[in-house]
């Protein structure tokens, strides 16, 4: 997948002032809570860790979504099932 995102001259330049590369440091911070997520995910399921290898990561986030599994339900769709 890939996202776009839109900085206004003024915000890149000022991001520049803490980082060297503004996509290299986007795609670093997503990447991470990626994986951070997909750790969580396995954990919660009980069928691995963190320390499991990435097909094993892989396949299990493919079994979950073929059950539907609700540990992958949207943030939307978690927020719709909140009682106001």
């Amino acid at each position: 997948m890939e996202y776009k995102i839109t900085l206004t001259e003024e915000q890149e330049k000022c991001l520049l002032t803490e980082m060297k590369n503004i996509q290299d440091w986007i795609n670093n911070a997503i990447q991470n809570k990626a994986r951070q997520t997909t750790d969580r995910i396995i954990r919660m399921s009980g069928q691995g860790s963190e320390y499991s290898a990435p097909e094993q990561k892989s396949n299990i986030i493919k079994k979950l979504i073929s059950d539907k599994s609700t540990l992958l339900k949207t943030a939307e769709e978690k927020q719709m099932t909140m009682p106001v």
